[in-house]
């Protein structure tokens, strides 16, 4: 796609187990018929995803893998957002 910026990452293989991190949500939000965007705009399943990460990573650290940063952030951090409140308007 002209005009797409790309750039290399030389430990790819960092970067596809971040990818997995990231894409655990795709089971949950399948197998209950819901978009991501219910989802994430739900509390509940937030802290579902919140809990497969937090087992991914204890299951990385075990294998002694590190994930790439995820939008430059740790992805140890993800958690902790997902079990955030929900977001209200209303004050």
């Amino acid at each position: 796609m002209p005009g797409l910026m790309v750039c290399e990452n030389p430990d790819i293989e960092a970067v596809l187990w971040a990818k997995l991190v990231v894409n655990l949500n795709n089971a949950p939000n399948a197998l209950a018929g819901l978009s991501i965007i219910d989802t994430i705009n739900d509390r509940g399943w937030r802290k579902i995803f919140a809990a497969q990460i937090e087992e991914a990573l204890k299951v990385y650290r075990a294998a002694r893998i590190r994930p790439a940063k995820i939008a430059g952030s740790n992805p140890a951090i993800i958690p902790w957002l997902l079990r955030l409140p929900d977001f209200s308007s209303n004050g």
